[in-house]
């Protein structure tokens, strides 16, 4: 058509043949071109009902497309393959003239423009997977490292949960080192892994604390069960009542040893007043009503226990402070002191009563006196304390023995007892000593004294009563001391000091007697407690001296001195030994004076052998009873013999006749253990003891010397005379040196000499003499002998 201005003016028409079209059509794209006439019924299957007018190609072309009229066309195409080549059909509508439709189809062979796009196909798919093998490559190799730091990470988090943190440690250790910079730089993973290893060292703190935590409260679980079974074990096995109730008094808990006391299986919910105290509730709530929290309420109660026994029982009850279901709780604690009570009873009994005789004791007597002064200051009247001391008491206690010794005392008190007054005390004070205080004596001090004497020798007349003990009579005697007394301020341990030393004053005047108290009896008492005193300074204070009296022999050469003790007192001067020696020997001072005796008789030893005068002197020491029968003296001799260094040759001990004779045997033993050393021994005083002269055969003496006594009656006694002959006789034929002690006139000396004795000691030739004075006496001896030896 043409148009101008919007209006059809003409129309073109191009006429051209249809071998022209198809032959331009083959031209253009190398097509084979088919007409076909007819309508199309079927988008799908266009020529189906279309007629073939022309075609190029020949039969091949019709062949084709008789096999496209039933196919599928999409769009006015359709492929297929035909005779092994790929053919692609094309419909081209045209309407000609006169309302005929004429249709063209285009049929090209497209079966190397397939096969050339399948080849471009499968390299591109080739190419395609190489890029995509080789992308994946390099994305694993740029990828491998963070996925072995991951694979690393990840064995990591499972050994968090396994608590394995040293292997975690150990994993983070051998991680690949991240590529960022030589992993200076970190990344996320690294951080990840940090994060990781921070939350293992987190964890296994928190896994360390929480086992300690665990350790810690198990400790704790173990020591509240061990509290708890202490506890209940301390409320079942403790030996006391415990008790817990409410304000009803019903009780809620009750321990073991309560039900036990009682003779209960349960008590709970019973009434803790009515059950244990015997008392009704409303009596114990008067009792606890004013009983604040933590205060203490004590009282004490008697129950009758499972055995019918009586038992009684100290209560402490308390108020809790915290109570069961906010309610007020009651705690009582109750100690069974019926076994406290007895043993108070005993106690008492104990500390006033003698438990062997079951009479009253030193301390009941004390009691007993104080009351009786008090009354008899009241009542004018006088009392009297007379002590008794059983005679010779030891000596059957000794050889019968304490049970028999006891069952005696027994008697002996009973017969006292028996024998006073209902009034009158009778008290033991130990062994056999026992004191009676008489009371209501009358107020005259005559007739007074006259009624004790009456009752002192009704008590002797019932001691001295034969005893029949176990098929044996026992006979004793008493010594008794009395005093009187009255309410004049005089103190007990006065009046019993003075009742004691009347006592020992009768018991010394011969014993079986009674003696009232002297005062002088206390001032000779208390003179030798004064005695015993200074004696006891004079020791420590070194107030002892030695003297020496020399030996002579017939030609009057000193052969040694006898060392006799001297006290020079700071007050009374040289006191006598006769003063203090005794006292000395009757106490345990002996002992100690004996020991510095040896001692210092050592020592001089020691010293003299540094002077040709003394050197060959021996020095006789005398040794008391006490002192030579010491476990130790031959140790305590060779002991001090050492530690001065002195000669033994030279040192001679002195024993007495009565001292060997207590003891032969061991008095034996102790001399020859000392001989051995070369210690000599004298026997001094000899012929004063009534004792046989065969021990002289038996000790290992080396002299006797005769008794002064019996010296200073030569030419005097004939007796005398005799024994002195006959023991210078006999102590010559046994081998023995002989010495007289006590010479004092030439006429004893000749008698002496002339019976066989040479060796000689006393005042003729010297008196005791100090250390230089007799150093002294032996120099001018010398001087003497020496212008004597030179006159002849």
């Amino acid at each position: 058509p043409i148009s101008h201005l919007g209006q059809r003016i003409g129309t073109v028409v191009l006429v051209s043949t249809l071998d022209r079209i198809q032959s331009d059509l083959h031209k253009l794209d190398k097509s084979e071109v088919a007409v076909l006439n007819g309508s199309i019924q079927d988008k799908d299957s266009p020529i189906a009902k279309m007629r073939l007018v022309s075609s190029s190609g020949g039969q091949l072309i019709r062949d084709i497309l008789d096999s496209t009229r039933k196919s599928v066309w999409r769009e006015g195409r359709i492929q297929l393959e035909y005779a092994g080549q790929v053919y692609q059909v094309q419909l081209i509508y045209s309407q000609q003239a006169g309302g005929s439709q004429m249709h063209f189809a285009l049929i090209q062979n497209i079966t190397s423009v397939m096969q050339s796009i399948d080849s471009k196909v499968q390299q591109s798919i080739f190419m395609g997977l190489l890029v995509l093998c080789s992308a994946l490559l390099l994305l694993y190799i740029m990828l491998r490292p963070t996925m072995l730091r991951f694979s690393h990470l990840s064995q990591m988090l499972p050994l968090l949960g396994q608590e394995n943190f040293a292997r975690i440690r150990q994993v983070y250790a051998a991680r690949p080192i991240g590529k960022i910079l030589g992993g200076i730089l970190q990344d996320e993973v690294d951080e990840l892994g940090n994060l990781a290893l921070v939350l293992a060292d987190r964890l296994e703190r928190l896994r360390e604390e929480s086992l300690q935590h665990l350790e810690t409260l198990s400790i704790q679980s173990s020591h509240l069960r061990h509290e708890r079974d202490f506890i209940s074990s301390l409320l079942d096995t403790a030996p006391v009542l415990i008790l817990s109730y409410g304000v009803e008094g019903r009780i809620q808990l009750c321990n073991a040893y309560a039900l036990k006391i009682c003779g209960l299986k349960d008590a709970l919910g019973r009434n803790f007043a009515e059950l244990f105290l015997g008392i009704s509730q409303s009596e114990y709530d008067k009792e606890i009503s004013a009983l604040s929290a933590g205060a203490v309420r004590r009282m004490e109660s008697r129950l009758i226990g499972q055995d019918g026994g009586v038992h009684d029982v100290l209560w402490f009850h308390v108020k809790l402070t915290v109570g069961i279901a906010d309610a007020a709780t009651y705690l009582s604690v109750g100690m069974d002191i019926t076994e406290h009570k007895q043993n108070e009873v005993r106690i008492h009994n104990l500390a006033f009563y003698d438990e062997l005789t079951k009479l009253p004791n030193r301390r009941m007597l004390i009691d007993c006196i104080q009351h009786a002064m008090s009354a008899s200051g009241q009542d004018r009247t006088h009392c009297a304390i007379i002590c008794i001391d059983l005679d010779n008491f030891n000596a059957v206690n000794a050889s019968k023995g304490r049970s028999i010794g006891d069952l005696l005392l027994i008697e002996m008190g009973k017969r006292l007892r028996g024998s006073v007054r209902e009034f009158d005390t009778v008290a033991h004070l130990g062994m056999d000593e026992f004191v009676v205080l008489l009371e209501e004596l009358s107020e005259d001090t005559e007739r007074a004294a006259a009624q004790a004497r009456l009752i002192a020798e009704k008590l002797r007349s019932a001691i001295g009563q034969p005893c029949l003990l176990q098929d044996y009579t026992y006979h004793f005697t008493c010594s008794a001391g009395i005093t009187l007394f009255s309410d004049h301020g005089v103190t007990v341990d006065a009046l019993l000091r003075q009742a004691n030393i009347a006592m020992t004053h009768a018991k010394t005047s011969g014993r079986d007697s009674l003696h009232f108290f002297d005062p002088a009896m206390q001032h000779g008492l208390e003179a030798k407690i004064v005695l015993e005193a200074d004696l006891r300074r004079a020791l420590s204070e070194n107030q002892f001296r030695l003297f020496y009296q020399v030996q002579v022999n017939a030609d009057r050469v000193p052969l040694g001195a006898e060392a006799l003790v001297r006290w020079l007192h700071p007050e009374q001067g040289m006191v006598s030994p006769a003063q203090f020696i005794p006292f000395a020997e009757e106490s345990a001072l002996m002992l100690p004076l004996g020991q510095w005796l040896l001692e210092t008789a050592c020592a001089q030893i020691k010293a003299w052998e540094s002077d040709k005068l003394t050197n060959a002197l021996q020095l006789a020491v005398n040794v008391s009873a006490r002192q030579f029968y010491q476990p130790d003296f031959v140790a305590q001799v060779l002991q001090i013999i050492g530690q001065s260094g002195a000669n033994p040759a030279r040192l001679k001990i002195e024993l007495t006749e009565s001292i060997v004779l207590d003891d032969i045997s061991d008095a034996v033993a102790k001399m020859l253990e000392l001989k051995k050393s070369g210690v000599q021994f004298s026997i001094d005083d000899f012929g004063t003891a009534y004792s046989s002269l065969s021990y002289l055969t038996q000790l290992p003496l080396d002299q006797l010397k005769i008794d002064q006594s019996f010296v200073r009656n030569i030419g005097v006694n004939r007796s005398d005379d005799i024994v002195v002959q006959t023991i210078i006789h006999m102590a010559n034929d046994l081998g023995m040196e002989v010495i007289a002690e006590g010479v004092e006139t030439q006429a004893q000396r000749r008698f002496l000499k002339a019976a066989g004795c040479s060796a000689y000691q006393g005042y003729l030739f010297s008196k005791p003499l100090a250390g230089e004075e007799f150093t002294d006496y032996l120099t001018k001896a010398a001087y003497q002998k020496s212008v004597k030896g030179e006159t002849k």
